[in-house]
């Protein structure tokens, strides 16, 4: 058979315009958190493949305490950092 599905994903997400757009601290934020996460995550993976213990046990307390780090230094509550994470991310992805 040659039947043929078109899906149209926008108009059951929404479309995004530049009142979504996050404002720079909403960013900067974003990518300090994103860079620290990646960078501890390389580290706690390294520190496990050499059998080696690390700050983290592993990959769900690593986010955990990051989240409360980065809360902390922008002096925001981690629901708030979560929210920013969620917004910036779906900016990005558009």
């Amino acid at each position: 058979s040659s039947d043929l599905y078109v899906f149209d994903i926008k108009d059951k997400v929404g479309n995004i315009d530049d009142s979504d757009k996050p404002t720079e601290s909403k960013l900067r934020i974003f990518d300090y958190y994103d860079n620290l996460l990646l960078e501890e995550t390389d580290r706690l993976y390294d520190a496990q493949d050499a059998g080696l213990s690390y700050k983290y046990t592993d990959e769900n307390e690593l986010e955990e305490e990051i989240g409360k780090e980065v809360a902390n230094k922008y002096d925001i509550t981690k629901k708030e950092l979560d929210d920013i994470y969620i917004k910036v991310m779906v900016y990005k992805m558009k």
